[in-house]
């Protein structure tokens, strides 16, 4: 699914929410969140959130049972936290509703006591005035974080493969050139160039200097977190040399997005040999990412291979590579 496809999606999901009946509030919250959970990004943002705030979403079992003792499932002052908390507080109301579903005859005690008083004793108590809150502030807040989430997610591989675009046009030179002078520093080089040009493009990002663990000589940093980027070079056409060397650099990838808490990143290959590698999903077709260690991480090849005339451009040659193989060689 296209980001723009998945924006789409999710929006009509989220107003089917919001116009649920209240009897049927809590079934439409399970429906919800059924589908996130199906979805490969939503799906790695959830157990990120889980993973990184786990006394507010991690056991869906005591928030059920504090809403139903009448406690505050959302911690006071929630709403001045950052963005990634205050949605993680969201999910976890939502996912709170979803176990209070039983029948479109009626909500459970009722909704659990309006969610524990609506979240607090100062605030106003009510079934009704507790899912109207639910179905605004709530789905509002969720909502924003996930559509940002897959904004930047779309600017960045946007801005990636109009980046394959310009060296495969102008650059296939310069880049063999960046990759063959500098040493055992190919890849370091290469990516370098790529940062270059993503600070050409005007991305609000800051550069981090690298660390002793082997983490990327230039880390971008943008609003909603880090923007995870390696390079790998191709050189041998062996199908063995460019099955590992796409695998290692997809286990590279894995491993700085564990270091910095982000859940997809990006591997460009520079295919400095003739026949073209193509990373082959579950389905037999081309895939642009590869779903690895929880992580979403694509794919993009660059081709700088030097190819004399317009006529050579593809000639056509293939080495197909499925995610299968590649992720057991990772591992």
């Amino acid at each position: 699914m296209t980001p723009d496809a998945l924006l789409n999606a999710l929006g009509k999901r989220m107003q089917q929410v919001r116009s649920a009946p209240s009897p049927q509030f809590c079934m439409a919250c399970h429906r919800l969140l059924h589908w996130l959970e199906l979805q490969p990004l939503f799906s790695m943002v959830f157990r990120d959130l889980e993973q990184r705030f786990p006394k507010i979403t991690g056991d869906i079992g005591v928030m059920r049972r504090a809403a139903l003792s009448n406690q505050s499932i959302v911690p006071r002052g929630i709403e001045d936290a950052p963005d990634a908390e205050l949605a993680a507080a969201h999910l976890a109301a939502i996912r709170a509703c979803a176990e209070l579903r039983t029948s479109a005859l009626g909500l459970q005690a009722p909704l659990a006591g309006a969610l524990a008083e609506h979240f607090s004793s100062a605030r106003p108590n009510g079934l009704e005035a507790t899912i109207a809150y639910l179905k605004t502030e709530l789905l509002d807040g969720l909502q924003l974080y996930l559509e940002d989430l897959v904004n930047t997610e779309h600017m960045a591989i946007h801005a990636i493969r109009r980046y394959r675009l310009g060296v495969q046009a102008f650059d296939r030179e310069i880049c063999r050139a960046l990759a063959e002078g500098a040493g055992k520093q190919k890849e370091v080089a290469l990516q370098r160039h790529i940062h270059r040009y993503l600070f050409d493009t005007n991305i609000d990002f800051t550069i981090e200097p690298a660390t002793a663990e082997g983490y990327p000589d230039v880390v971008l940093r943008i609003p909603s977190g880090h923007l995870v980027i390696d390079a790998k070079y191709l050189k041998d056409p062996s199908l063995g040399k460019v099955r590992d060397s796409i695998a290692k650099g997809l286990h590279q990838v894995s491993r700085y997005c564990d270091a910095f808490a982000e859940n997809w990143g990006v591997l460009v290959v520079f295919q400095n040999i003739e026949p073209r590698p193509v990373v082959v999903g579950t389905g037999g077709g081309p895939a642009d990412y590869v779903e690895m260690q929880g992580k979403r991480i694509y794919v993009l090849v660059v081709d700088i291979f030097d190819r004399p005339t317009a006529s050579k451009v593809d000639t056509g040659q293939q080495i197909m590579l499925p995610i299968a193989e590649l992720v057991v060689t990772a591992e």
